[in-house]
């Protein structure tokens, strides 16, 4: 049999090619989406609101990673292996205990973000007065208070084509918004400060969206898989605290250091610059930001074959 006719007929590779093409098609709209808000977002506000907006929405997200145990990646290991397993009851208690621990670091985040506002606006955005800014797109991470558990949910039951989907009906939506306030502006109806507020509105309805929208699939799909009363499962089923957070830690303590130095420049450039070249660096980092289009869905689609793989000790199948 040729390599092409095994690959057809390959069941496995097959999922993960399908999960990954919808991711790529769905990422790869709700990018130039993101790309177009982003132009006519600058075009209204200039390099120097645009900046502000940027540092206002990476600092909410930078508090948010610095918190976060990345439930995803601990519902996929734990989870995903116990309903492999046909341990229902210990999947639904280990995902019931990642939801409520991602919603406390959400209103923690939040607290947070709330009470220091004054020093983001301050030292990094370097602009007085917009600490209602920060607190007001802060409100996003309650939105988002099941986000990653969420998406761990989609990936064990092999429904995270749903997330690529959410993202794509939010990016629609968000850059209608600024497209309308654009036009507005265009003809002399809004003012600079009303675009700078439409503008940070339409990435937090964005943003609550995403949230809202990946907690309402993956409650779906958990009655489907698990039955109604999946919640009703007691916490005393879960495996040794210890081991679950000795993986959080370590999964958390690798993308802390990877938030800091990577994914949080735009603070940094803030920090020892100002808002307009925050500004023109995210306008660049947008650009760059198309060539993690063809990467971050296959990580998502292979991690919980992998891990599914992992548990049935299918070393042959995992190496293939």
């Amino acid at each position: 049999m040729s390599p092409l006719a095994k690959w057809r007929d390959d069941e496995l590779l097959l999922r993960v090619v399908r999960n990954t093409t919808h991711l790529f098609g769905s990422n790869s709209a709700s990018l130039v989406l993101s790309f177009v808000q982003g132009i006519l977002a600058a075009r209204m506000l200039g390099p120097a609101g645009f900046g502000l907006i940027g540092i206002v929405m990476s600092y909410a997200s930078t508090l948010n990673g610095l918190l976060s145990f990345r439930m995803s990646e601990t519902v996929v290991r734990y989870a995903g292996a116990y309903l492999e397993k046909g341990e229902g009851i210990r999947a639904a208690a280990l995902i019931k205990a990642a939801s409520i621990g991602e919603a406390v670091v959400s209103i923690l985040a939040f607290i947070l973000v709330a009470f220091t506002a004054g020093l983001g606006s301050h030292f990094i955005a370097k602009v007085q007065g917009v600490e209602w800014m920060f607190v007001l797109y802060a409100a996003g991470l309650l939105a988002n208070f099941n986000t990653e558990t969420s998406t761990g949910v989609l990936q064990i039951t092999n429904r995270i084509k749903i997330r690529g989907t959410v993202n794509l009906i939010q990016s629609i939506i968000s850059v209608a918004v600024v497209a309308v306030a654009y036009a507005a502006y265009a003809r002399g109806s809004v003012s600079s400060s009303a675009a700078m507020l439409i503008v940070l509105v339409a990435y937090l309805l964005g943003k609550t969206i995403l949230g809202i929208g990946l907690f309402a699939s993956a409650q779906a799909e958990m009655r489907h898989s698990l039955g109604r009363d999946w919640f009703a499962a007691p916490l005393s089923a879960l495996p040794s605290l210890r081991e679950l957070f000795g993986f959080a830690f370590s999964s958390n303590l690798s993308a802390t250091a990877i938030l800091i130095f990577r994914e949080s420049e735009l603070l940094w450039v803030g920090f020892f610059l100002n808002s307009e070249a925050a500004g023109l660096y995210k306008i660049a980092s947008t650009i760059v930001g198309f060539l993690s289009v063809p990467a971050d869905p296959l990580i998502l689609s292979v991690y919980p074959e992998t891990n599914r793989l992992i548990v049935q000790r299918a070393w042959k199948r995992l190496r293939d």
